[in-house]
Order: structure tokens, then C-alpha cells, then sequence
């Protein structure tokens, strides 16, 4: 982090890549739930 103190613009690449990471863990938690929709996982035994 020391680095991004000094060169702004290496810390908007980091905060762009958290942001890609975290729309990336929106979209798939958002496939799970309409695989989940059109076919509900089996009941335990």
C-alpha cells in the first residue's frame, strides 16, 4: 500500500479490480439463484 500513497493511479487499478471482483460475485450469486428457480435442489435424505 505504500506504492498506492505515492501513485494514485495505482490505487484507482486496485479499486477497479475490488469492483470487478465484487460485481463478478453479484453476477454469479445472481446465476445461482435462477438455477436454483428453475430447478430447486433436491431435498436432504
Amino acid at each position: 500500500m505504500e506504492m498506492a500513497s505515492r501513485d494514485p493511479l495505482y490505487l484507482a487499478d486496485i479499486e477497479e479490480v475490488e469492483r470487478d471482483f465484487e460485481y463478478a460475485d453479484a453476477e454469479a450469486a445472481r446465476m445461482i439463484d435462477e438455477l436454483e428457480e428453475r430447478r430447486p435442489m433436491e431435498e436432504p435424505l
